[in-house]
């Protein structure tokens, strides 16, 4: 009996056995088979480039009447061929969505690119786009309108059966540039004006591959004459905006076209624009002569205007006595605009000082005097403006806003009086020089003690003017009238002078 009951046991165990282990070959069999594809649900955000660019307010209306925005993508595998190609349209702002066909798995990179068209026509194309080594977008010609604005994105993802989500909202591949050109009239015989730099800072490509450095990345141009534009407007408009992949330390000239096709030089300037800023260039033709163009960010150009709208000429002259020549050019590179003159230091005789000047507007200039050729020391300087345009009335403004304090009239022995300032520290002197046909020179210099007592009141200045004119600058005349050239004198302290 009892071996009986062991026998069971033993055909019991065996009878387990083999029912666990045929129920783990079900369970293995049951084991889902991984998909060898899937899919990427793409995601892109149309109105991020024009939000970047500040181009979401002007958008919409063009959309809605004209344009139309094209985002393409091209999916390369990791040989780096072309896979796929996609793309969809859109006449509004709003995110957009593209699913892929099936994909095997792998890992993928995605290049996206965004631009606007219209039906007669497009800004840019793609070139070999069959490697992602060698896909290139290039432009077609120079002074792109705003709205034809580019941008590109890239992104991987590695497909492992099913689906996966991908954001690739284009980034812009440029900057916006605004001309606006004021006062352009007819009488000056130009048809358009445009802006116009040196070929080799234009680019018009950009190598899409995400791998390649932002140095490599741009394609430059040197061939085709339409590269160095950057935008033109036609007589009877004041503005227009302008799309540039052009970036960094920009230089542009402002010319007139006539009828014939001939240009005539206007203004120039120069400006470090970023990817995605915005820059203006801006010249009143009426204020040619004593005014620079403004070149620089748009939130910089609603005071400067404002200062020049206010009778404030650009001249602020470097007035750090003692300073090197090193000095002054920091100071001048520092301004809105400005533009070499003599380019170096030069002996003038008869003044006995070492002279090197700037342009800081077409027909004004700042003269610096230094005693010796190391131009270590600054001793003196001029403003000296050659258009009667700019009446001396706007000198008087400008020094007071600039926080220059009116003594009165000085009469110095032999020479027509002059309207005399002191700096609020009280350590320079200024003085305003008339000149023939309504052209003026102001002189500053550290402040000499002596001159007090040639300061008379106002009413008395009739009684004092000489019958002759004041003598130009760099004349030998100029040089040897008396108190033309600067003292040997220690400045003084604010307190001798309120004294």
């Amino acid at each position: 009996m009892q071996k009986s009951i062991m026998k069971l046991a033993a055909l019991l165990c065996c009878t387990m056995t083999v029912v666990m282990l045929t129920s783990c070959d079900d369970d293995k069999d049951k084991t889902p088979v991984k998909p060898t594809n899937g899919k990427a649900v793409i995601t892109i955000n149309p109105a991020a480039m024009y939000e970047e660019l500040d181009l979401v307010e002007q958008m919409p209306d063009w959309l809605e009447e004209l344009m139309t925005i094209r985002d393409s993508v091209l999916i390369y595998d990791q040989a780096g061929d072309l896979v796929a190609k996609l793309g969809v349209e859109s006449n509004s702002l709003q995110p957009l969505t593209i699913e892929t066909d099936d994909l095997p798995n792998g890992t993928y990179t995605l290049v996206g690119w965004q631009t606007s068209h219209a039906s007669n026509g497009q800004a840019y194309y793609i070139s070999d786009e069959e490697k992602l080594s060698t896909v290139n977008l290039y432009t077609t010609f120079g002074g792109i309108s705003y709205v034809w604005a580019v941008g590109s994105a890239a992104t991987t993802l590695t497909i492992d059966g099913g689906s996966l989500e991908a954001d690739i909202s284009p980034k812009a591949l440029g900057s916006i540039l605004e001309i606006r050109v004021d006062s352009l009239t007819e009488d000056y015989g130009y048809k358009d004006v445009l802006l116009r730099g040196p070929n080799d800072q234009f680019v018009v490509g950009c190598r899409l591959a995400p791998s390649l450095t932002e140095e490599d990345r741009w394609i430059m141009e040197r061939e085709h004459n339409w590269a160095d534009i950057g935008g033109r407007i036609k007589l009877g408009t004041t503005s227009g905006k302008f799309f540039t992949m052009s970036h960094g330390n920009l230089f542009y000239n402002l010319y007139g076209e006539k009828e014939d096709d001939s240009k005539e030089w206007i203004a120039d300037g120069s400006l470090d624009l970023p990817i995605g800023d915005n820059g203006i260039f801006y010249f009143d033709m009426s204020r040619r002569y004593w005014q620079p163009s403004y070149f620089g960010k748009h939130e910089g150009f609603a005071a400067w205007k404002a200062d020049r709208d206010d009778g404030i000429l650009v001249f602020d002259p470097c007035v750090s006595w003692g300073c090197s020549i090193d000095d002054v050019i920091q100071h001048v590179k520092a301004k809105q605009w400005w533009a070499n003159g003599n380019g170096k230091l030069e002996f003038n005789e008869s003044a006995g000082f070492w002279v090197t000047w700037y342009f800081v507007a077409n027909k004004m200039r700042e003269y610096y005097m230094f005693d010796s050729e190391d131009g270590k020391s600054l001793r003196g300087l001029y403003v000296i403006c050659s258009a009667p345009e700019a009446p001396v009335e706007m000198v008087h403004h400008t020094l007071l806003k600039q926080h220059y304090v009116y003594k009165g009239k000085i009469a110095f022995p032999n020479l027509p009086i002059r309207d005399i300032y002191f700096s609020a520290d009280g350590k320079t002197e200024v003085q305003i020089i008339l000149v023939a046909d309504g052209k003026w020179q102001i002189y500053y210099q550290p402040t000499d003690p002596d001159d007090y007592k040639y300061i008379i009141p106002d009413e008395e200045a009739a009684a004092h003017v000489v019958g002759k004119h004041t003598p130009a600058f760099g004349t030998e005349e100029f040089f040897a009238a008396p108190r033309q050239v600067l003292h040997d004198l220690e400045e003084p302290s604010p307190k001798t002078i309120d004294d």
